[in-house]
């Protein structure tokens, strides 16, 4: 049971709150947040086992734990509800994966920015084209109105 901010801090860097444990994978780490004896309380987990009604069940180095998803008053109101904590997704993606992803996006990027040149090239040699044409039109207005006199 951990009551201190930065050490909860430093337990979730690389982990996300999720909103509904039938997100979480089997074998996945759960970290979270509940309440103990009206007092709040944040616990290092384990490996995701499964569900039972209202709460999930987190397999420990020493025995299965079975944490409630809801406090709820004897009248049914949910007093309070566990936080849940899991490990982003990006910490799952190997260093060899992430070297590949860095690779395809800086081709891309290449890509685009030979392209945004292209463009910028094509660009310029369409506006002269378009001056020439204004050129070409009004000399031939002027050769036109010329030959009509």
């Amino acid at each position: 049971m951990i009551t201190d901010i930065d050490t909860i801090k430093k337990e979730l860097e690389n982990f996300s709150q999720i909103e509904f444990p039938y997100d979480i994978k089997i074998d996945c780490h759960v970290k979270y947040l509940t309440i103990k004896d009206k007092q709040e309380y944040f616990y290092k987990g384990g490996k995701y086992v499964g569900m039972t009604d209202n709460m999930i069940i987190l397999q420990t180095e020493k025995t299965k734990v079975f944490v409630p998803l809801t406090i709820k008053h004897p009248n049914g109101t949910i007093l309070y509800k566990t936080r849940l904590f899991v490990v982003d997704d990006e910490s799952d993606i190997s260093s060899k994966e992430k070297t590949h992803y860095e690779s395809i996006i800086h081709n891309q990027q290449s890509i685009i920015e030979t392209m945004t040149q292209k463009i910028k090239q094509l660009t310029e040699q369409l506006q002269q084209i378009n001056q020439k044409q204004i050129k070409y039109e009004t000399v031939i207005q002027k050769l036109i109105q010329e030959r009509n006199r």
